[in-house]
């Protein structure tokens, strides 16, 4: 992996390779989701709306730039809104 990528995901943390709980990543197979912690050798990730939690490779992982993580945000919340409406 790149360094400004292994740099990002070093942001904030200061224990190394872990991302910060609850940041929007991106997994080697091109998933988004939310980091919700390390379980052994994986990264337990979550679907930004919600649903069942996955594991990927820690060294898979990509941060969103702060533009990719708001139009997720965006989309999942417009989403939420009309499932609401119906």
């Amino acid at each position: 992996m790149a360094d400004s990528t292994r740099q990002g995901i070093d942001e904030g943390t200061g224990i190394g390779e872990l991302p910060r709980i609850g940041r929007l990543v991106r997994d080697g197979k091109g998933r988004v989701g939310r980091y919700m912690g390390k379980g052994g050798p994986y990264a337990i990730l979550r679907p930004v709306g919600g649903g069942r939690e996955w594991e990927a490779d820690l060294e898979s992982l990509e941060p969103l730039t702060d533009a990719e993580a708001l139009s997720v945000e965006v989309r999942e919340t417009n989403a939420r809104s009309g499932r609401r409406q119906a």
